[in-house]
């Protein structure tokens, strides 16, 4: 062999080398391409539907490492639904040292942990929330604001009775799942609220994919190249940590103000999308600036579990509320409720009692039964936009004086990047939200046919929500 090609032997990358090459380059398409899409993709490779959702949650993870506080997540419904099922396939896109999967909490072990191991920029996740009920105090100081950089401390005492100070400011994001809603009010304005499919629709898509991914054997997908891709460009968006300005806040017109956490909310969602897409984006006194994508995109997400935040309730429990009049003189009991919706008299109880914890109905007793009316508490409107026109030139250049100190040129150049829309990007996200539309069509049609001349629940639902519009009116 030639000195030439030993020489050139000597300069090829290892075996090792080569793979981290070739996966840094996969990496590095995804985040410039559309990079929430290829996750979401991934994810409904191991977890059928629930697309949007998955969104969320990847978004709530992203938070984990930002300045800013993070977005906590709450996934109620039913068991066998695929709530934690959802909350694990998410997971497993976070690098390990960026999660921990919990199966229950004590009351001071979070606190504990971290006094012991950095759980900072991590997602920790518990499922089955009814155990960590004696560790509520502890959740209200995990998930209390961090804005002021003052962080929390819990006192509590030691086995000797001794006074013991634990400290608590590392960033987390916290999901919790549950078949029932969070009944404690401070947690409740604290976490978003998220709820799976629970169709008969994607009970059959689930199912064919049992067989599919279970049955046939076809279940290998985090050992794939799209799976090892993604993975490594959510280790690079959370090391990338540069803080998010979104230079149109003040003219985003947000309906529901109602609950002062909800618009902060909203802004993390915003943020993190920024994040997600950093390498498309201008950074701006060394911040990164969110566009008017990242603004629709959170619309669209939020839109998704907008009612569920509004009402702090589950979905089934907004099915009751819909079939529930305003008028106080024309009450229902439980087995109206049953009776029009087609379940059964106690899980008619179960959500009417959800729905008078939030303070969304009455009760009163008549004839030795309960009867339910809606109570004056006005479920708050959707209403997310912004006032674009308002959002000119000068306005962009008030957001920092780095900014207002630019070229003309350069100045016009960012102002278009910001304003322009992203339909054809866009259009992949909406496409879920359509899907869910038609399933839900569907099922109305399945239910006409199953209660033959009677209306199908779904139907009298949207007649008694029509009904109540007009006394509204």
């Amino acid at each position: 062999m030639s000195e030439l090609e030993e020489l050139s032997r000597a300069n090829e990358p290892s075996f090792e080398e080569s793979v981290a090459n070739s996966l840094e380059k996969q990496a590095d398409n995804v985040l410039l391409d559309n990079p929430l899409h290829s996750i979401i993709d991934v994810v409904s490779e191991m977890h059928k539907g629930d697309e949007l959702l998955a969104g969320v949650l990847y978004l709530s993870g992203i938070t984990a490492t930002m300045d800013t506080d993070q977005l906590h997540v709450y996934i109620v419904g039913q068991s066998g639904k695929g709530k934690s099922h959802l909350a694990e396939q998410v997971l497993k896109i976070f690098p390990k040292n960026r999660r921990h999967t919990l199966s229950g909490l004590s009351s001071k072990s979070v606190l504990y942990a971290a006094n012991e191991i950095n759980l900072a920029g991590t997602i920790i996740y518990c499922d089955e929330a009814e155990s960590a009920q004696e560790a509520i105090p502890i959740l209200r100081t995990i998930t209390s604001s961090r804005t002021q950089g003052t962080g929390s401390e819990y006192w509590t005492v030691d086995d000797e009775r001794k006074s013991k100070r634990l400290a608590f400011d590392a960033p987390i994001a916290m999901w919790l799942s549950s078949e029932q809603p969070l009944t404690d009010k401070q947690l409740k304005n604290r976490f978003i609220i998220i709820n799976p499919d629970e169709s008969k629709e994607q009970d059959i898509e689930v199912h064919n994919q049992q067989k599919e991914k279970y049955g046939i054997g076809n279940n290998r997908v985090t050992s794939t190249e799209e799976f090892s891709a993604v993975q490594s460009a959510t280790a690079e968006i959370m090391n990338a940590k540069k803080d998010v300005t979104i230079p149109f806040a003040k003219e985003i017109i947000f309906g529901d103000i109602s609950n002062r956490r909800n618009f902060l909310f909203f802004l993390l969602l915003v943020k993190a999308a920024t994040r997600v897409y950093h390498k498309q984006r201008r950074v701006i006194d060394d911040r990164l600036v969110a566009t008017r994508f990242d603004f629709d995109l959170a619309k669209l997400l939020w839109e998704d579990f907008n009612e569920l935040q509004a009402a702090k309730v589950s979905r089934y429990a907004m099915e009751v509320y819909a079939a529930i009049p305003i008028d106080e003189n024309s009450p229902v009991t439980n087995k109206d409720i049953a009776r029009t919706l087609g379940c059964s008299t106690d899980k008619a109880y179960q959500r009417a009692r959800e729905l008078l914890k939030a303070g969304l109905i009455n009760k009163a007793k008549t004839d030795k039964k309960w009867c339910y009316w809606r109570s004056q508490q006005k479920l708050a409107k959707l209403e997310i936009r912004v006032d674009w026109p308002s959002f000119t030139k000068e306005r962009l250049a008030e957001v920092s004086k780095v900014i207002s100190d630019k070229p003309i040129d350069e100045l016009d150049s960012l102002y278009q990047e910001i304003v322009k829309e992203d339909q054809t990007r866009l259009s992949v996200y909406q496409k879920y939200k359509r899907e869910i539309k038609k399933t839900q069509s569907e099922e109305n049609k399945e239910g006409e046919l199953r209660f033959g001349d009677n209306q199908s629940p779904q139907s009298v639902v949207q007649s008694t929500i029509d009904k109540n519009s007009e006394a509204i009116a």
